[in-house]
């Protein structure tokens, strides 16, 4: 009896054991199939990413879906940069399909590196400026320009390591069309030389907003016409200003000349000009060069006012109808040049005829060259 029992518990032992281990097994098969490992769980929240596009069409269909579009609002250029352009310049109007301004709007909305700064105003407004003038001036003598790069790499342009524009050179391009109104975005500039080009219109008032601008020529070019504006005496750190043979540039000399007191060379000979010499440029007492000469209706006195200019070199006023007397502190340094004219109409004490030829001009330097 001692042996059956023992065989029974043995029995009831394994079963119990046997029972033990089949549920197990069904418990971890149900977990497997209803609960996710920590792994499988980050897993089935990643976002799929779509793969890179193969060099060749395949013949099945990706493996991932492809990204929904983005949720992100599309920026629209054309809304962004007009509002940046009529607050600094007013007067440009887009509507006119073929005007500079809409052609040079356009051709930025295409460029890749103009939408690449889209959010610096700065950038945004010196590339639409300089894209408005190759559209004014015609366009064909201005190569390398509207290129996919910094414009600070185009041609005859230079700019300071911000990336601002300060120099900008068209001097005997052969440009024909207008000087744009929106030359007066470009702030920064230093140095704006149009000299020798087919340029017709004005300058443009715009031009007085360039209050950094030192050097300014707009020479050589008988198709210019207008007047000298008077905006020019905002540009209160110009040193030199050249606006010489422009035939049909009329009107007078702007008394807000008188405003430009760091200028050292004034030149604005040849022109058309009437009226008589201002008195206010007496008060430009950095001049070293005072050029007022070929233009036959300038008349009136001779300005006293100009004995303050105790720096002058040259003093340039032959062809001219002004009277009266050249003061003798101008005469006072033998290094001085004194050109008037010979007729007796101005008395010049320290003056003696050069070149001995009649109706030419006299100098205060006989050895000197005109």
């Amino acid at each position: 009896w001692t042996s059956q029992r023992l065989r029974r518990l043995c029995l009831i032992v394994l079963f119990h054991l046997i029972a033990s281990a089949t549920i197990a097994v069904a418990a971890y098969m149900l977990g497997r199939n209803s609960v996710s490992t920590p792994e499988e769980l980050t897993a089935s929240t990643r976002v799929p990413r779509t793969r890179s596009p193969s060099s060749s069409p395949s013949q099945y269909p990706s493996t991932f879906p492809s990204v929904s579009p983005s949720l992100l609002p599309t920026i629209d250029l054309e809304e962004l940069w007009i509002p940046i352009i009529q607050t600094e310049s007013p007067a440009t109007n887009f509507s006119n399909a073929t005007s500079p301004e809409r052609q040079a709007l356009d051709w930025m909305l295409q460029d890749p590196f103009t939408a690449s700064v889209f959010d610096d105003a700065t950038r945004v407004l010196q590339r639409f400026a300089l894209s408005v003038f190759f559209y004014a001036t015609g366009s064909t003598s201005l190569g390398g320009w509207l290129q996919d790069s910094s414009e600070c790499n185009w041609r005859e342009l230079a700019c300071d390591f911000a990336g601002n524009l300060v120099v900008m050179n068209m001097d005997e391009l052969g440009l024909a069309g207008t000087i744009p109104k929106e030359i007066g975005l470009l702030t920064q500039l230093t140095s704006l030389k149009f000299e020798t080009n087919n340029f017709e219109g004005t300058i443009p008032t715009e031009i007085g907003k360039l209050s950094n601008l030192t050097v300014f020529d707009a020479s050589r070019m008988s198709t210019l016409t207008g007047t000298i504006p008077t905006e020019i005496g905002g540009l209160t750190a110009l040193s030199a200003l050249y606006i010489y043979e422009n035939g049909n540039v009329e009107g007078t000399i702007p008394t807000e000349a008188g405003l430009l007191t760091d200028c050292s060379f004034f030149s604005i000979y040849g022109l058309n000009l009437t009226g008589t010499v201002p008195s206010e440029l007496g008060l430009l007492t950095a001049l070293t060069i005072l050029d007022f000469s070929e233009m036959k209706h300038l008349s009136g006195p001779f300005p006293s006012e100009l004995a303050q200019l105790t720096i002058l070199d040259q003093l340039h006023m032959y062809q001219t109808q002004i009277t009266g007397h050249v003061p003798s502190s101008l005469c006072e340094d033998d290094s001085k040049e004194v050109f008037i004219d010979c007729d007796g109409s101005i008395n010049c004490t320290c003056c003696s005829s050069y070149g001995g030829g009649a109706g030419g001009p006299c100098v205060n330097n006989p050895v000197g060259t005109l």
